[in-house]
């Protein structure tokens, strides 16, 4: 049979040829890769992570403090009716504008500056309360100069309807001292107090919204008269 005879068979063939790799091509080919996050998007990220991570050290924390001092509370004086309690775990800063004190109930005591918070000195580990509850003691902190003792910080107890850390100071060489007031510190008595002075401050506000309401009174009737 001449060739001649099917003069479009070997060009299909080409072209099938040539439409296979073509498709297996395509087919083979990458997709294409993702465009990066924007700086927008990679700073989103990285502020979720971070939340992420805090939460997850916060309830590490809480997980320990649990066991530490919940758990573990016949190990501890927390006080009349266990009112410390409300402290264990946490750590509270006397924010001073020379050093920093900062306290951390029923575990340690630091030093540090301000400008430089790694550069920290032990002021102590948790010793306990003294007779009436008034004064929080950490000791044997970092060694200090000479034949001295380890230094050492007070907390005064202080009864106070706002909690705040306050006149940190070192009143002799290595001995520190700082107050914190708080409600936790207020006793019964002092709960009293604080109520007969709220009564007192009270009849005395009436007092005076009664002498002005008289005043007016009194000036009204004067007007209504000249009238």
């Amino acid at each position: 049979m001449d060739d001649d005879a099917y003069p479009y068979e070997d060009h299909e063939d080409e072209l099938d040829d040539e439409d296979y790799h073509h498709h297996g091509d395509d087919d083979m080919a990458e997709p294409p890769l993702p465009e990066p996050p924007s700086a927008a998007e990679h700073a989103a990220l990285e502020a979720r992570l971070q939340a992420a991570q805090d939460k997850l050290e916060a309830l590490q924390a809480e997980a320990l403090n649990i066991q530490r001092y919940h758990l573990g509370a016949a190990n501890y004086d927390f006080g009349p009716n266990n009112v410390f309690l409300a402290l264990a775990g946490r750590c509270i800063k006397d924010q001073g504008k020379r050093w920093i004190y900062e306290a951390c109930f029923f575990d340690k005591a630091v030093q540090s500056e301000p400008h430089a918070p790694k550069n920290r000195v032990s002021l102590g580990n948790w010793h306990g309360f003294n007779s009436d509850y008034t004064q929080a003691y950490f000791t044997d902190g970092d060694p200090c100069p000479g034949d001295l003792p380890r230094r050492s910080l007070t907390v005064n107890l202080v009864c106070d309807d706002k909690e705040h850390m306050h006149g940190g100071e070192e009143p002799s060489t290595c001995i520190y001292r700082t107050n914190l007031s708080t409600p936790i510190a207020c006793k019964e008595a002092d709960l009293i107090k604080a109520e007969q002075e709220l009564q007192q401050l009270e009849r005395h506000e009436a007092e005076i919204r009664s002498q002005i309401a008289a005043a007016e009174a009194a000036r009204r009737d004067v007007s209504k008269t000249e009238l």
